[in-house]
C-alpha cells in the first residue's frame, strides 16, 4: 500500500487518538490509537530512528548520537508538508466503517532510513505502514503535537541509546 497522508485528531469523548491514513489508491485506513499504545509506541519510534542515525553517522557518543538523530528528525519535518488539510478517502473495505483499536504495534527499521509500523487488533488482521523519512518523521511530529494537545503529558522523546541497541520492537 502506498501512503499518501497521515493525519490524527485527539477525540476528547474516546479518550484516543485517531489516525486517518489515506493511500494513493484512495482508500483511508482509520485507527484508534490509545494513551497506552501512544505512550509506548512514540518513545520506541524515536528509539529505534537514534539508533538508526547512530548507525548511518560517525557519532560514538550517545549525545552525539542524540544529536544527529535530532537534526535528522528536523530536516525530514522541514520536508514534509502539513498544507493543504487532509484530503479525506473511502474507508476501506477490510476494516468497516468503524475505525480499528490497535491492540498490539511491532516497530522494524527496513533499509534505506525506512521504519515499518504494524498495527494490530486484538483480533483481526494488522495493518502494516512503511513510512520513509518524510512521512516518519512527520507522524512522530504529529504525535507529538497531537498528544500535548490531548493533555496527556506522556514523555515526547527517548533517552540517549547506544548505537548497538536493537531496531525491532514489539509493544503489547
Amino acid at each position: 500500500m502506498a501512503l499518501k497522508q497521515i493525519n490524527l485528531a485527539f477525540d476528547a469523548i474516546q479518550d484516543r487518538i485517531l489516525m486517518r491514513v489515506s493511500t494513493n489508491q484512495a482508500l483511508e485506513y482509520r485507527i484508534w490509537l490509545t494513551r497506552r499504545i501512544v505512550g509506548a509506541l512514540l518513545p520506541a519510534i524515536e528509539q529505534v530512528v537514534t539508533v538508526e542515525a547512530g548507525r548511518h553517522s560517525a557519532a560514538q557518543s550517545p549525545e552525539a548520537v542524540a544529536a544527529v538523530s535530532a537534526f535528522r528528525h528536523q530536516a525530514a519535518v522541514d520536508k514534509a508538508r502539513f498544507t493543504p488539510g487532509y484530503e479525506a478517502a473511502e474507508p476501506a473495505p477490510e476494516l468497516g466503517p468503524e475505525p480499528m483499536l490497535v491492540a498490539r504495534v511491532q516497530i522494524r527499521a527496513l533499509a534505506d532510513e525506512q521504519l515499518l509500523l504494524v498495527l494490530a487488533p486484538a483480533q483481526g488482521d494488522a495493518i502494516q505502514l512503511r513510512l520513509g523519512p518524510v512521512l516518519l518523521h512527520g507522524t512522530v511530529k504529529l504525535l507529538r503535537d497531537t498528544v500535548a494537545a490531548a493533555g496527556w503529558n506522556l514523555p515526547t522523546s527517548a533517552p540517549a541509546v547506544p548505537p548497538a541497541a536493537a531496531t525491532g520492537t514489539n509493544l503489547n
